[in-house]
């Protein structure tokens, strides 16, 4: 057989890094790993982060990623942006809680599904 998904990713993410991007978009990046190897991915970010002036834009909708990844977040339903700003600003809207300040964006906007869009600098 091949690798595995968490050598594939990180692999793809080392392929990304080789010419010094500024910028690197990362698609649901712990989709299909198991528990050790989301930490092992949030460890290499949080290196990225301390290491380099890297800004990393990642779409997830776990939204514990979101709180330990990152700075800022962008929530997007139907193509509407229905909130932008720091994190800490999103889990206020839900009383200290991310998914109940996420919920309350989507139901405000009429929906009950939406996909966000993480910043991390």
């Amino acid at each position: 057989g091949g690798y595995s998904n968490g050598m594939n990713r990180r692999l793809a993410l080392a392929s990304a890094l080789l010419d010094r991007p500024r910028l690197l978009l990362l698609d649901e990046p712990t989709a299909g790993l198991d528990p050790l190897g989301v930490a092992e991915f949030h460890r290499i970010l949080d290196r990225l982060r301390e290491e380099s002036d890297l800004t990393v834009v990642i779409t997830s909708h776990v939204l514990s990623e979101i709180e330990a990844l990152c700075d800022d977040a962008a929530v997007l339903h139907d193509g509407d942006l229905l909130f932008d700003g720091p994190v800490d600003e999103l889990r206020e809207l839900g009383g200290d809680d991310i998914e109940a300040g996420f919920g309350a964006l989507i139901a405000e906007a009429g929906g009950s599904r939406g996909e966000t869009l993480e910043v991390e600098r």
